[in-house]
């Protein structure tokens, strides 16, 4: 028979105290979001601003996403600048001499199918959110609920006897 792993490299949740899983979440979140990615124009900037003081960014960590919020933000740049030089040129000079297409619409039409594909993972459209807004719902109310249990233990109602925190018990050892 292998031997146990250790408590703390464990996934069971009776090894993990609501302490340390709270406290491992909490810890990640930041209020005012990650700075934006280099190299972005300066409206999207603001909307990178925008998207991380929102209730939505605030909905989950931060360190889960940031990477795919990244992503989207350099997408939504290389869109920008593509679309601009597709505008520009909507036909060029092919390898003929005949006037084609710009292959910066095939690109824009690329580029949009992936960006509609994160915006649909991290909630940035009305049926995204519809989707995900009842786990998110339920992950906000449960952790909501383990911090009320860890950090205001429940009052015993007025007439029933006090009973003994079971944590005192340990700490008095």
């Amino acid at each position: 028979m292998p031997a146990k792993k250790p408590a703390d490299k464990r996934q069971n949740r009776v090894t993990k105290t609501p302490e340390t899983v709270l406290a491992s979440v909490v810890g990640r979140i930041s209020p005012s979001g990650p700075p934006a990615p280099d190299g972005i124009s300066p409206e999207l900037v603001e909307t990178w601003a925008e998207y991380w003081g929102s209730p939505l960014a605030r909905a989950t960590d931060d360190y889960t996403k940031r990477a795919a919020v990244t992503r989207l933000w350099q997408m939504y740049d290389l869109r920008d600048k593509h679309y601009e030089a597709y505008r520009t040129a909507p036909l060029v000079e092919g390898s003929q001499g005949q006037l084609v297409l710009n292959p910066m619409g095939r690109q824009l039409q690329t580029l949009e199918s992936q960006i509609l594909q994160l915006e649909d993972r991290l909630g940035l459209n009305p049926k995204a959110q519809i989707a995900l807004g009842i786990s998110w719902a339920q992950g906000q109310s449960q952790l909501a609920d383990l911090a009320e249990r860890v950090f205001h233990p429940a009052q015993p109602k007025s007439g029933e006897p006090e009973e003994e925190d079971p944590r005192n018990l340990i700490a008095a050892r």
